[in-house]
């Protein structure tokens, strides 16, 4: 109820969408049957597939972050399986270092892989190279009393911590600590950063979402339906307008509360 409508619903728009680009669209919907395949696996599990057939539009992909949610949904599946193992084992600092620290290890092999065939391109879309972002969460949850009384009311400090990190790492040791591969440590390093940067905006007072927002949780929308926006700009050459860039976050905030507003609240109270 929480991913699903709100996915459909952007589906629906980007098949829209992508229709009144298509020169030929009305034949494109009777007989291209990839356009369909690729339909379907939006709706479903397999968000990471794109055909040749779309290939034309925007950045070469109409929803490419929509990948995550094949990886967000393993998450929730294993997550039974993961505490199971924490009651079962009695986990300790010590066991969540030694699972924390593996699946590290295993990003940094399968980021190495040359190889492109298309059992590699099913392990970066699995778990298993994520697994110790997931943990990261888990540990700062299993010590969250620890945690909170650093993270509380420092939103602004924790940013600009990030933000200078960030800053050098870049310009001094030209690293990229911005991909979701492990290449170095400092990338793990600002991997922690971001999550306390998270963490201490969602304690800090006044919070966005009970003042700005006036609790109204767009975050999904603007996550299923940014890169759709920007696409379309993309594929139309908007690229070099500073209007344009400033208008992309307002019109992807206004869509995201028009999905919470009429799709996604509603399907949660179903719950």
């Amino acid at each position: 109820l929480r991913i699903f409508p709100g996915l459909w619903a952007c589906v629906l728009v980007s098949l829209f969408i992508l229709l009144i680009e298509f020169n030929d669209s009305f034949t494109v919907l009777f007989t291209d049957f990839n356009l369909w395949i690729w339909f379907v696996t939006q709706i479903s599990f397999f968000q990471f597939y794109t055909p040749d057939v779309l290939r034309f539009w925007g950045v070469g992909t109409p929803n490419g972050s929509l990948w995550t949610i094949t990886v967000e949904l393993q998450f929730y599946l294993i997550l039974p399986l993961i505490f199971s193992l924490f009651y079962k084992l009695k986990m300790n600092k010590f066991l969540w270092t030694f699972f924390f620290l593996t699946f590290l290890i295993l990003n940094y092999f399968i980021t190495n892989i040359t190889s492109e065939n298309s059992f590699v391109k099913l392990i970066n879309v699995s778990v298993i190279p994520y697994l110790y972002y997931f943990i990261i969460g888990i540990i700062i949850y299993k010590y969250w009393n620890f945690f909170f009384q650093f993270v509380k009311n420092r939103g602004v400090l924790f940013l600009t911590i990030y933000l200078c990190f960030m800053w050098i790492v870049h310009s001094y040791f030209n690293i990229n600590a911005t991909s979701y591969n492990v290449t170095n440590p400092l990338k793990v390093i600002a991997d922690f950063l971001l999550a306390m940067v998270v963490f201490s905006f969602a304690f800090t007072r006044p919070t966005w979402s009970k003042t700005v927002l006036n609790g109204n949780d767009i975050s999904y929308g603007v996550y299923i339906y940014h890169m759709l926006i920007i696409n379309l700009f993309v594929h139309h050459k908007y690229t070099n307008n500073i209007l344009v860039f400033l208008m992309v976050p307002f019109i992807v905030a206004l869509i995201a509360f028009l999905s919470w507003k009429f799709i996604e609240r509603p399907a949660l109270k179903l719950k």
